[in-house]
């Protein structure tokens, strides 16, 4: 009997450990994935105060001297569209009608991301703007101003880059810079042709020690001298100067016209000029 009650209190203290060792275990288990949480934000946070600002001056080199356009704005390149700068204690703002020009009287940070700017009174249609920051990569913002109207900006800089035009094909075989304003006695000659569809006359003529394309119709016409490069029996011209005319504007400072005599002797113009047909026109040689 005694030692049955010998093992069975055995038994007992051995559970007892067992019980307490697991408690432990799940305990330090919980303490442990707390503290790898509480690291995991630490974290978080500490990446997004990257992306922000611990500093107002920090803040304001963010954004002033930035023109910040308006990315609703149809056309955010123009010298109209809508745009904010902060410059030399001043806030200027455009609205797409007319621009204003007021002094900074305070400048507050709410937080990391958002800053809040007070200008003189009377000087706009509200005194008290916010500029919100969104991606600090991107450089984009979210401007609060008048009657809590907001919209999403970038700086100008990052809207309208201006890209490296691509080469056009002609500029590997008639080298502008090698052009001439007149031609060999060979290429000389006065040539015409009158479009059926508008009644326009063309005439390119490159005697007289010059080259001139003049262009006649009703209330329409300019007389413009060109210059040559000759690559085999082709002329690659370019727009040299305007000499005269009426209704001239920057749209006929045309890049580049081809002029030829093709294997059945006929004479070729190409090029894209206003009411000239596309593709190759003959021209007939007048003299």
């Amino acid at each position: 009997m005694k030692k049955k009650i010998y093992l069975i209190l055995g038994l007992s203290v051995v559970l007892t450990s067992c019980l307490k060792k697991q408690k432990a275990n799940i305990s330090e288990s919980k303490d442990k994935v707390n503290t790898n949480l509480v690291l995991e934000n630490k974290s978080d946070s500490i990446t997004t105060q990257e992306k922000s600002f611990s500093s107002i001056e920090d803040f304001k080199n963010f954004i002033y001297l930035k023109k910040w356009i308006d990315l609703t704005d149809e056309a955010p390149c123009h010298e109209y569209a809508r745009s904010i700068t902060i410059k030399d204690d001043y806030f200027n703002e455009y609205n797409g009608v007319e621009p204003s020009k007021c002094e900074i009287k305070n400048v507050k940070q709410l937080d990391s991301k958002t800053l809040e700017i007070t200008i003189e009174d009377n000087c706009n249609y509200g005194n008290t703007f916010k500029v919100e920051i969104l991606d600090y990569d991107q450089n984009l913002v979210k401007w609060t101003i008048f009657k809590e109207q907001t919209f999403n900006a970038k700086p100008y800089i990052d809207i309208c880059k201006k890209t490296k035009k691509k080469e056009p094909y002609y500029t590997n075989i008639y080298n502008i810079e090698e052009s001439k304003l007149e031609v060999d006695e060979k290429s000389k000659g006065l040539y015409y042709f009158k479009s059926n569809q508008t009644g326009k006359e063309f005439i390119l003529d490159s005697r007289n020690n010059i080259i001139r394309l003049e262009v006649n119709g009703d209330q329409y016409g300019y007389t413009d001298q060109l210059k040559a490069v000759k690559v085999g029996d082709t002329l690659g011209l370019f727009h040299h100067k305007n000499i005269s005319g009426f209704n001239y504007d920057e749209d006929r400072a045309y890049n580049f016209l081809k002029f030829y005599k093709s294997l059945d002797g006929k004479f070729y113009f190409e090029g894209k000029l206003p009411y000239l047909p596309n593709g190759a026109v003959e021209f007939e040689k007048v003299k």
